[in-house]
């Protein structure tokens, strides 16, 4: 079976995020979270993370979206946020609940860096997504996220996209990651069939 694929729309990258931002209340610098929160994503382990910075004089902002609700373990969410009370932190940890899913790539967009610290995935798309968008990931270190890419970093990697912005933003993320051997499609698919090239749709 073929994996999920998920479409960063033009708008994520033309509209600007600050009435995102002031709507939602949320600082302009943020580390984000778009998790559901299952007892297996792991949110536990990014809040003891928000005390143990705070206990060394940092005072990180985690934006957490996602349905607060786990039917395997039902009392999960609020024994979290009662952790929070209890280390003192719950003014760093902001929850917006469920968002449009173009918000959330916005959101990581503006973040400081997309967070996903799950124990187990079957194929959790969104650190796909953050990479797609130009965007550091920090994830936990399990066999989902290290399948994700080669591990050999002169591997021939081709991006491309529909204008070519979001490629632009994928190539120096892989870059940036050690990627050797990476092609970008300046312009995009838009530039490639008007200069007479062929495209061929995949259904």
């Amino acid at each position: 079976p073929l994996p999920p694929v998920s479409i960063v729309p033009e708008a994520v990258y033309n509209e600007r995020v600050a009435p995102l931002l002031e709507r939602l209340h949320l600082p302009e610098k943020f580390v984000y979270l778009p998790n559901q929160f299952w007892k297996h994503k792991n949110h536990a382990a990014a809040f003891q993370a928000v005390r143990i910075l705070r206990g060394r004089g940092m005072d990180v902002a985690l934006v957490c979206s996602g349905f607060p609700g786990d039917y395997r373990h039902p009392e999960y969410f609020g024994e979290l946020w009662q952790k929070l009370s209890e280390w003192d932190v719950r003014g760093q940890v902001i929850f917006i609940g469920q968002v449009a899913h173009d918000d959330v790539l916005r959101l990581m967009r503006q973040s400081v860096c997309v967070l996903n610290p799950s124990r187990f995935e079957g194929w959790g798309i969104t650190v796909d997504e953050a990479r797609s968008v130009g965007k550091q990931v920090v994830i936990s270190d399990i066999p989902a996220h290290r399948d994700r890419l080669p591990p050999d970093k002169d591997t021939p990697i081709a991006v491309y996209c529909r204008s070519g912005s979001m490629s632009r933003d994928a190539a120096k993320e892989l870059a940036d990651m050690g990627y050797t051997n990476i092609t970008n499609l300046i312009g995009g698919v838009q530039e490639w069939t008007i200069a007479g090239y062929a495209v061929e749709e995949s259904h």
